[in-house]
């Protein structure tokens, strides 16, 4: 049966709460890029914001050419984004959780095409676990 749009929306949603890796940019505000299929920018913006309550984050759409800002008080709001993003610096828990990755699979069981179902190959330019930097 196939999914409405609706649906194809609310488990976009559902996937970028997962899949969404901020990092912490040369001044310190946190810094995630997404790409989704939908316009739930706005909805990431909501769900993030409690979430990272403290700190101040940037949320950038690639595909629509937009992001949510947010200061350290929670308030955010989405404005135009044009400029590319600056490096961000790798801290200790970002190579914890590279070596984590790269040692918890059983070599034995290796199985891409179940990787690839479960974390789309889409994705993945956006999560830490598949890019080393």
């Amino acid at each position: 049966m196939q999914k409405t749009s609706v649906e194809q929306e609310a488990w976009e949603f559902h996937r970028w709460q997962g899949f969404t890796r901020f990092r912490a940019g040369k001044d310190g505000q946190l810094i995630a890029r997404i790409a989704p299929a939908f316009d739930i920018l706005a909805g990431l913006a909501a769900y993030f914001a409690p979430r990272l309550l403290g700190r101040s984050w940037i949320l950038i759409d690639e595909s629509r050419g937009c992001a949510a800002v947010c200061g350290t008080g929670g308030k955010w709001r989405l404005t135009s984004w044009q400029q590319p993003v600056e490096p961000c610096v790798a801290d200790e828990v970002e190579g914890l959780w590279q070596t984590y990755f790269d040692t918890i699979e059983i070599r034995e069981r290796h199985n891409p095409a179940l990787q690839k179902k479960h974390v789309p190959v889409r994705y993945r330019p956006y999560l830490t676990e598949y890019n080393k930097s």
